[in-house]
């Protein structure tokens, strides 16, 4: 029985872990992976979703938001968009620092967008993760 289910064990187990990533709830991921066997790790889902967090973790941003072109499954969909708009976050943050001003095509090239429209997305959603986390 086990095998006949174990497409869907790796799907519903890889997207646990996504939701946790993408809630920054790293002890429930890291709790969710310690159970996994070793052979799990190799399937190509999990594989996916560990990558995933090694690079977000490491401030690896392009790794993660190229990620999003490569999606293993349709399902992670909505998750990788927490998590990009995570990321915008934390760009963003780095930027106020570095930066007393930036100009659009900068900032474009920066947030790997090609139209104003996306980055007024991303500035969107920057300053709704900014109210959601405690920032004025």
């Amino acid at each position: 029985i086990r095998d006949r289910y174990m497409g869907h064990y790796y799907l519903v187990t890889a997207l646990e872990l996504l939701y946790n990533l993408s809630n920054n709830r790293m002890t429930e991921f890291h709790s969710a992976l310690e159970l996994l066997r070793p052979d799990d790790l190799s399937n190509n889902l999990i594989d996916y979703v560990v990558k995933l967090e090694r690079a977000f973790q490491i401030g690896s941003y392009g790794d993660v938001l190229r990620a999003r072109d490569n999606l293993p499954s349709p399902y992670f969909k909505p998750f990788m968009a927490r998590i990009n708009s995570a990321i915008a976050f934390e760009i963003s943050r780095s930027l106020e620092r570095a930066y007393q001003s930036l100009d659009l095509a900068d900032a474009k090239k920066i947030y790997k967008v090609q139209n104003d429209d996306d980055l007024q997305a991303i500035i969107r959603d920057g300053q709704a993760s900014a109210e959601e986390n405690g920032y004025q």
